[in-house]
């Protein structure tokens, strides 16, 4: 399965980061006259756990059955503020989107894709503007050519995308936490339903049904400071239109638990089909592998403790 047409797949880069086992104890023994008493350690200063790598075993006949980008390679980095500063995610071809920042606020995106076999690359960069702490306008670049660009019109909880370049406009009611409840197009409509914070339903256009259910554990997205990424990906997703928002916005970086069951009902205007996964945790109860078992490709995850 497709997903995020920005979101290619391959990983050239990799990082050997200080692996910390979340559940030890420290104790420490003292010998006594009467005898030999355990004696607990003063715990060590508490750390930030951050997610750093995600490897996979995905390959050439299994990545364009992959349901989305947690089943392939990614690399987070950081910058000396501990903020997410570039991503790369990769399967057969890859992807790297670099980070730029005005404060805690991303003011432009900077995809290359890099096809395997050439070794050929391209560029898409989207550029944010601000009208203080709000998102009023997105443009994108293709090998510096503008290709899309969005005024957002916000009326209490409805933004209007106004399509600059062209008519093709869509609107979106957002909730308190800026999560979409409903997506509107053309004719077309979405609507969305959480639980805990757990994106679990979407209906499109009161027919199709796609629902989600979760495990009880961490999301380790969650551990990456990256401040309002995930409301600009939604976004690209919302421009790029109904199947985006269907295809590939799971809600992965803002859930607050793990993905475990995906299921779908009266679609055949694609090939979206049911998925399971499966997974093992460690002490802090955040996962450290996942199997997805409708194709059978497996990921690793790893972490460090600053």
């Amino acid at each position: 399965m497709k997903h995020y047409s920005l979101i290619l797949t391959a990983l050239f880069l990799l990082i050997s980061c200080n692996k910390v086992n979340l559940s030890e104890e420290v104790l420490q023994t003292i010998e006594v006259a009467e005898g030999e008493i355990e004696v607990a350690t003063e715990p060590k200063e508490a750390g930030t756990i951050k997610l750093v790598e995600i490897t996979s075993n995905i390959n050439s006949s299994t990545a364009n059955n992959s349901f989305d980008f947690t089943d392939e390679n990614n690399l987070f980095l950081n910058n000396s503020n501990a903020e997410l500063s570039s991503w790369k995610i990769t399967a057969t071809n890859s992807l790297q989107i670099d980070i730029s920042l005005e404060g805690k606020k991303i003011t432009k995106l900077k995809f290359t894709s890099t096809e395997k076999e050439t070794q050929a690359t391209n560029i898409t960069e989207t550029v944010v503007e601000y009208d203080g702490s709000t998102i009023h306008h997105i443009a994108s670049t293709y090998e510096g050519e503008v290709y899309q660009k969005y005024d957002l019109v916000y009326t209490d909880q409805t933004i209007l995308f106004k399509d600059v370049l062209g008519t093709r406009d869509r609107t979106i009611v957002v909730n308190s936490d800026g999560t979409i409840s409903k997506f509107s197009q053309e004719g077309i409509s979405i609507q969305f339903e959480y639980v805990n914070d757990n994106l679990t339903k979407k209906i499109l256009n009161e027919t199709s049904i796609f629902e989600y259910a979760y495990d009880d554990k961490r999301n380790p997205l969650k551990t990456l400071e990256s401040l309002n990424l995930a409301t600009i990906l939604n976004y690209l997703n919302v421009i790029g239109g109904w199947e985006f928002l269907i295809t590939d916005d799971h809600n992965l970086w803002k859930n607050t638990n793990n993905l475990t069951k995906f299921t779908v009902e009266n679609y055949t205007l694609g090939n979206l089909e049911d998925q399971t996964f499966s997974y093992e945790y460690d002490a802090e109860d955040f996962p450290i592998q996942k199997m997805n078992t409708a194709n059978s490709i497996l990921t690793k995850y790893s972490y460090s403790l600053d």
